[in-house]
């Protein structure tokens, strides 16, 4: 679906965006859970025979009788919920593109700050982290980037200046003909001619019906690539086989059940972004 191009490639701009599916608040209280119960385990563990052992090393019984100790101390059980083993890594993955800063200087920078997270304004800092892929188009587009709604209702450009953010121009090379051949091109979304903000769109399907619809409406300025090499992403977990990188990541996608207003059922959140 996306060419292969190496990281190296001479004079190209290459940002990633580091994706996870999955409830957001749930991993965060369950990784709160496990830490408390390293805690527990490093403070008292000794105690009871495991001064030889880490808490990886200990087996499903020993993790049991651990977790039963806590639980009938009222005094430790103050300190709040805890769990013995590793939560499940969401599934996910990274997304790398190649920017067109000679064709689209502008429209490339313009994401760029975003997802360098180097602009900021009197309200919002605004930065594609922590942000959800709210709208998803089966074999067609999955849309991101409004950093103040998260729903497609917000976002505002990173021009002409801090204390006024306008919506900027189209670049007539990101019009051009041909611009949407394939999967994977990153495009700005908008609300018509020269109404660029922060919100971008990844085309997933490809052919002429597709084509039709977005060449010459939207600015095209990027494309995925598949990385080669191991690129580790900003996951706060080990690594897992439900990661999948590039297009592979993008099929993935796809295949997430929507609700009849085009959103996912699952959030898709950009957990970590930037230049590589």
């Amino acid at each position: 679906m996306a060419n292969k191009t190496s990281s190296n490639d001479s004079g190209s701009t290459l940002v990633y965006l580091d994706i996870e599916i999955g409830n957001q608040t749930y991993k965060h209280t369950a990784w709160d859970h496990y830490r408390r119960g390293q805690a527990f385990f490093a403070t008292h563990g000794s105690l009871y025979g495991y001064e030889s052992k880490t808490l990886s090393e200990l087996d499903a019984e020993d993790k049991l009788n651990l977790q039963e100790i806590y639980e009938s101390n009222p005094s430790l059980v103050r300190g709040g919920i805890i769990t013995l083993t590793e939560p499940v890594p969401l599934p996910g993955g990274r997304l790398v593109f190649k920017l067109d800063t000679e064709g689209c200087p502008k429209t490339s920078q313009n994401f760029l700050n975003f997802v360098e997270s180097t602009y900021t304004n009197k309200v919002h800092e605004a930065t594609y982290v922590n942000t959800h892929l709210f709208r998803l188009v089966k074999d067609h587009i999955i849309q991101g980037g409004d950093f103040t709604k998260n729903d497609g209702s917000g976002g505002f450009s990173s021009f002409p200046s801090v204390e006024n953010p306008k919506p900027f121009a189209d670049e007539r090379h990101g019009l051009r003909k041909g611009a949407f051949k394939k999967a994977g091109v990153l495009a700005m979304a908008n609300r018509g001619k020269n109404t660029n903000g922060s919100q971008f769109f990844i085309t997933i399907g490809q052919g002429a019906r597709w084509t039709k619809a977005l060449e010459g409406s939207y600015v095209a300025f990027g494309e995925l690539v598949e990385e080669e090499g191991d690129n580790a992403r900003n996951t706060g977990s080990s690594s897992s086989e439900a990661c999948v990188d590039g297009s592979a990541l993008l099929e993935k996608l796809n295949k997430i059940p929507t609700d009849e207003q085009e959103r996912p059922i699952l959030s898709i959140t950009i957990i970590g972004c930037g230049r590589l």
